[in-house]
Protein backbone atom coordinates (compact mmCIF):
# COMPACT_ATOMS: atom_id res chain seq x y z
CA UNK A 1 0.00 0.00 0.00
CA UNK A 2 1.53 3.46 -0.75
CA UNK A 3 1.32 5.78 1.43
CA UNK A 4 0.23 9.57 1.14
CA UNK A 5 3.02 11.80 0.74
CA UNK A 6 3.09 14.34 4.19
CA UNK A 7 6.35 15.65 3.00
CA UNK A 8 5.61 17.87 0.23
CA UNK A 9 2.08 17.76 0.36
CA UNK A 10 0.05 19.36 3.58
CA UNK A 11 -2.17 18.09 4.06
CA UNK A 12 -0.94 14.66 2.78
CA UNK A 13 -1.92 13.58 -0.09
CA UNK A 14 -2.07 10.52 -2.51
CA UNK A 15 0.74 10.11 -4.84
CA UNK A 16 1.94 7.51 -6.69
CA UNK A 17 5.87 7.16 -7.88
CA UNK A 18 6.05 6.46 -11.53
CA UNK A 19 8.08 5.49 -14.73
CA UNK A 20 8.21 8.04 -17.19
CA UNK A 21 9.96 6.97 -20.97
CA UNK A 22 9.76 8.38 -24.06
CA UNK A 23 10.77 6.58 -26.88
CA UNK A 24 14.43 6.41 -26.20
CA UNK A 25 14.72 7.43 -22.23
CA UNK A 26 12.83 7.02 -19.02
CA UNK A 27 12.70 8.53 -15.46
CA UNK A 28 11.97 6.46 -12.41
CA UNK A 29 10.06 7.72 -9.46
CA UNK A 30 8.54 10.48 -10.81
CA UNK A 31 5.53 11.60 -8.22
CA UNK A 32 2.22 11.85 -9.56
CA UNK A 33 -0.56 12.93 -7.40
CA UNK A 34 -3.83 11.20 -7.57
CA UNK A 35 -5.93 14.16 -8.59
CA UNK A 36 -9.49 13.20 -8.71
CA UNK A 37 -10.12 16.72 -9.60
CA UNK A 38 -8.34 17.11 -12.63
CA UNK A 39 -9.42 15.95 -15.98
CA UNK A 40 -5.84 15.22 -17.32
CA UNK A 41 -2.85 13.77 -16.76
CA UNK A 42 0.39 16.20 -16.82
CA UNK A 43 3.69 15.15 -16.61
CA UNK A 44 6.30 17.69 -15.72
CA UNK A 45 8.10 19.79 -18.00
CA UNK A 46 11.12 18.70 -16.40
CA UNK A 47 10.42 15.52 -16.74
CA UNK A 48 9.67 15.48 -20.57
CA UNK A 49 13.18 17.28 -21.04
CA UNK A 50 15.46 14.87 -18.91
CA UNK A 51 13.71 12.16 -21.34
CA UNK A 52 13.92 13.91 -24.69
CA UNK A 53 10.61 14.11 -24.94
CA UNK A 54 9.23 15.36 -28.38
CA UNK A 55 6.53 17.60 -27.28
CA UNK A 56 4.34 19.84 -29.23
CA UNK A 57 1.88 22.23 -29.42
CA UNK A 58 -1.82 21.01 -28.47
CA UNK A 59 -3.95 23.91 -28.20
CA UNK A 60 -5.14 22.81 -25.20
CA UNK A 61 -6.02 25.22 -22.20
CA UNK A 62 -5.66 24.07 -18.54
CA UNK A 63 -7.04 25.65 -15.35
CA UNK A 64 -4.46 25.32 -12.83
CA UNK A 65 -5.56 24.99 -8.87
CA UNK A 66 -4.87 28.34 -8.44
CA UNK A 67 -6.72 29.64 -11.19
CA UNK A 68 -4.29 30.75 -14.00
CA UNK A 69 -4.95 29.17 -17.45
CA UNK A 70 -2.18 28.29 -19.13
CA UNK A 71 -2.02 26.28 -22.89
CA UNK A 72 0.04 23.44 -22.74
CA UNK A 73 1.81 21.31 -25.04
CA UNK A 74 1.66 17.27 -25.33
CA UNK A 75 3.92 14.21 -25.65
CA UNK A 76 3.65 10.49 -26.78
CA UNK A 77 4.56 8.97 -23.52
CA UNK A 78 4.26 5.97 -21.50
CA UNK A 79 3.79 5.89 -17.67
CA UNK A 80 3.99 3.16 -15.82
CA UNK A 81 3.08 2.71 -11.93
CA UNK A 82 2.08 -0.37 -9.85
CA UNK A 83 0.55 -2.89 -12.76
CA UNK A 84 -0.91 -0.37 -14.65
CA UNK A 85 0.99 1.38 -18.22
CA UNK A 86 -0.70 4.01 -19.94
CA UNK A 87 0.86 5.05 -23.39
CA UNK A 88 -0.27 8.01 -25.07
CA UNK A 89 -0.59 11.86 -25.52
CA UNK A 90 0.36 13.48 -21.84
CA UNK A 91 0.06 16.90 -20.98
CA UNK A 92 3.72 18.69 -20.57
CA UNK A 93 3.38 21.55 -18.29
CA UNK A 94 5.71 23.51 -15.71
CA UNK A 95 4.70 21.44 -12.76
CA UNK A 96 6.89 20.32 -9.40
CA UNK A 97 4.87 16.70 -9.59
CA UNK A 98 3.24 15.24 -11.91
CA UNK A 99 -0.74 14.56 -11.88
CA UNK A 100 -2.59 11.59 -12.44
CA UNK A 101 -6.24 13.08 -13.67
CA UNK A 102 -9.68 11.42 -14.17
CA UNK A 103 -8.84 10.42 -17.76
CA UNK A 104 -6.05 7.91 -15.76
CA UNK A 105 -8.09 7.16 -12.71
CA UNK A 106 -11.73 6.24 -14.30
CA UNK A 107 -10.18 3.47 -15.17
CA UNK A 108 -8.74 2.18 -12.23
CA UNK A 109 -10.37 0.92 -8.85
CA UNK A 110 -8.86 2.78 -6.00
CA UNK A 111 -8.94 3.23 -2.36
CA UNK A 112 -8.25 6.41 -0.72
CA UNK A 113 -7.45 6.02 2.93
CA UNK A 114 -7.28 9.57 4.02
CA UNK A 115 -7.58 8.59 7.65
CA UNK A 116 -4.88 5.66 7.45
CA UNK A 117 -2.71 7.63 5.01
CA UNK A 118 -2.23 4.80 2.44
CA UNK A 119 -4.03 4.54 -0.74
CA UNK A 120 -4.58 1.01 -2.80
CA UNK A 121 -5.55 0.44 -6.58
Amino acid sequence: MPSYDAVDFDPPAPVARARVTSSTLTAADVPMLLDTGADVSVVPRSIAEQIDAASRPSGIRLEMYDGAQVEVEVADLTLQFGTYRFRGAFAVAEAEHGVLGRNILNLLVLTLDGPGLHWTG
